[in-house]
């Protein structure tokens, strides 16, 4: 049944080609659905708020265009009818990025998907719409019906069911340069008239949608997206020369927290700060925010489904981290800062992240006797939250003796909270599988803290070192010494868990 609706649907491709006027097109028309909002039954979306390649040109030379899905509307193989239906060439838009297909991807929620963006142009003509470059960079292959072109940085975007291809392998191309026209070819069977578009990088398709919606408000002159958010304090993604052989423009293969901060990219559970050229800013500070954020995708909780009303009256939900903030309340992870708010522009200090980390990773809290850190003591509101990350090998301070609780959080070390309490790839020596529950019990004192994050006790730059069972700090010892305190260290924290 199936290959015999699959075969009209072709020939219904192959032959249908009456023109669809554009429905009364103008930019103030322009609507979508957000992403992971896929056609009802097509799937389950991945909810990802990041424009991935920010100026980027819209693939499709002219105005008007339609994202959509080509196997979940009208003439695809599911619904049948006709392609040309005008419902096709409406807006509002519709991700199908993590749309149910048989390749593997491992962003999506069920670990399958269709790896891009279906996209029709103006009319349901072949052969009549440019296809242009989206970026400045080099053809790097052309297939029976797709074009890649890879960028600068290693990002590849490719160009299916394209006819009368108008470039060559190794040609040098600038963004808007023409690669072809809009058709349906699919080697020896026809698909409906569209374009897919998709983007690979480090080894893996990201998320395109955001990335068009914004090239396409530019296109048709509607509202410049806002810019992201800048990072505490003013950080801003700054390139390092000494990044070769890094994925991250900005942070060193040899930087304290590149392999944790690797980790969580490969993962899924970051995108970095900066998509093009992908950078981590390892030295920034981590907001509120982004803690919960990272925390709630290496929890895996369900995203897909945030309250209609918020929880915190400082995180509306048009804030690019409400669905994770909702998430992370919702499992216990966060009760906020205070006063019914979330604080979530507010660089995290080290306690607080201690605690949420603990609720995130299950673990109940523990209550030794004698303190592992001069600097909290058995009376700090968080203390049995730092003394589980001790005891599990998250943390081993910041300096020899001492937590440094009230230092805010720098992203490189941020990712190594995460990475070691969730154990990823076997990153964490000492870690066990406790059986617990995400989002543990806050205990006495249990709010993140009851007032924003202190900046006292100096900067963060002071500390390189956060987690794990070796301990590196400036001035520390190196070489053989570094190698016997580390294992002091290991057998101490063995002691204490027995």
């Amino acid at each position: 049944m199936n290959a015999a609706r699959m075969m009209m649907a072709a020939l219904a491709a192959a032959t249908t080609l009456a023109m669809v006027p554009a429905q009364g097109f103008a930019h103030g028309d322009f609507r979508y659905h957000p992403p992971g909002d896929l056609e009802p039954g097509s799937g389950r979306g991945r909810v990802d708020n990041t424009v991935y390649v920010p100026g980027m040109r819209f693939p499709i030379k002219d105005a008007p265009a339609y994202a959509n899905s080509q196997v979940h509307r009208p003439g695809g193989y599911i619904l049948g009818g006709s392609q040309c239906d005008s419902s096709n060439y409406a807006y509002p838009w519709r991700d199908n990025y993590c749309e149910t297909r048989q390749y593997n991807m491992p962003l999506c929620p069920s670990g399958k998907g269709h790896q891009g963006q279906d996209i029709r142009a103006s009319t349901c003509e072949k052969d009549k719409h440019d296809v242009v470059a989206t970026v400045d960079g080099t053809i790097t292959g052309i297939g029976t019906y797709s074009v890649s072109l890879t960028s600068a940085d290693g990002t590849t975007h490719r160009f299916l069911h394209m006819s009368r291809v108008a470039v060559r392998v190794n040609q040098r191309v600038t963004k808007g340069t023409v690669l072809g026209k809009v058709s349906n070819y699919m080697g020896g069977t026809p698909t409906t008239i569209h374009l897919h578009y998709d983007i690979r990088r480090n080894g893996r398709y990201i998320p395109p949608y955001l990335s068009l919606v914004e090239s396409y408000k530019r296109l048709v002159g509607a509202n410049e997206p806002a810019p992201e958010p800048a990072q505490p304090g003013g950080c801003v993604p700054t390139a390092s020369d000494n990044a070769r052989g890094s994925i991250f423009a900005d942070m060193p293969v040899g930087q304290n927290g590149y392999g944790e901060a690797k980790l969580l990219y490969e993962e899924g559970i970051t995108t970095g700060c900066s998509q093009s050229p992908l950078m981590f800013c390892p030295n920034c500070s981590t907001t509120r925010a982004a803690m919960a954020a990272l925390l709630v995708r290496a929890a895996g909780l369900n995203t897909t489904t945030p309250p209609a009303t918020p929880t915190f009256s400082d995180v509306p939900r048009s804030h690019r981290h409400y669905a994770e903030i909702e998430a992370a309340a919702r499992a216990g992870i966060t009760q906020g800062c205070g006063s019914g708010r979330f604080c979530p522009g507010d660089a995290i200090n080290r306690a607080q992240a201690a605690a949420m980390v603990r609720r995130a990773a299950g673990w109940p809290q523990v209550n030794p006797s004698s303190p592992s850190f001069a600097d909290v003591p058995t009376s700090h509101a968080h203390y049995k939250d730092i003394e589980v990350l001790a005891d599990r090998c998250v943390t081993n301070g910041c300096r020899a003796g001492e937590f440094c609780p009230t230092l805010e959080v720098p992203r490189a070390h941020a990712a190594t909270f995460v990475a070691r309490a969730f154990n990823l790839k076997n990153i964490n020596p000492c870690a066990e599988d406790s059986g617990s529950t995400v989002g543990g019990n806050p205990g006495p004192g249990g709010d993140d803290d009851d007032t924003p994050p202190s900046n006292s006790g100096g900067g963060s730059t002071t500390v390189e070192q956060t987690a794990g069972c070796s301990l590196v700090t400036s001035g520390s010892p190196s070489g053989p010494l570094a190698l016997v305190a580390t294992l002091l260290g290991m057998v101490a924290l063995r002691r204490r868990r027995r």
